[in-house]
């Protein structure tokens, strides 16, 4: 009895300790972002990610494929001119897919406040939740999570 207990109770535990470890596939939050332009008129984007971090303003935001600018804040000087790559994993899959129709981005100086940006076009395979992975040959640059209702 004691170690069927004990079993049990080991199973509980590392059942636990994968719940927690396991990434949650929720969708990135959807926001209103502000800047003002070059001509000192205030323009406002809808945005997906995290302000201030990772953004992506455009067709993502209205859950389609299509093109979008991808903002970064953080220490990114470094990486201006270097290839970033965009990797696109679907929820219930293991295999990423190059998620972008362009052969080549360049990470580039910053527009909008921000500290450095790319701008692409989305071609997902299928609608449902993915994630996006964007990384340089240097550094993972972040991650967002969409839902692609329309391709």
């Amino acid at each position: 009895m004691y170690r069927k207990m004990v079993l049990i109770a080991a199973m509980l535990f590392i059942g636990g300790i994968f719940f927690l470890f396991q990434e949650k596939w929720e969708t990135s939050p959807v926001f209103t972002y502000q800047t003002v332009d070059a001509k000192q008129s205030l323009q406002t984007y809808y945005g997906v990610g995290s302000e201030k971090e990772l953004m992506a303003i455009g067709s993502l935001a209205y859950h389609e494929n299509g093109q979008n600018t991808w903002l970064f804040w953080g220490e990114y000087e470094e990486l201006v001119d270097q290839d970033v790559q965009i990797y696109a994993q679907k929820q219930d899959g293991e295999k990423k897919v190059k998620a972008v129709k362009e052969e080549r981005l360049s990470l580039e100086k910053g527009i909008w406040g921000a500290d450095a940006h790319v701008t692409g076009t989305v071609e997902l395979p299928e609608t449902g939740l993915w994630k996006l992975i964007l990384t340089t040959e240097k550094k993972k640059l972040g991650e967002i999570f969409v839902k692609i209702n329309h391709l």
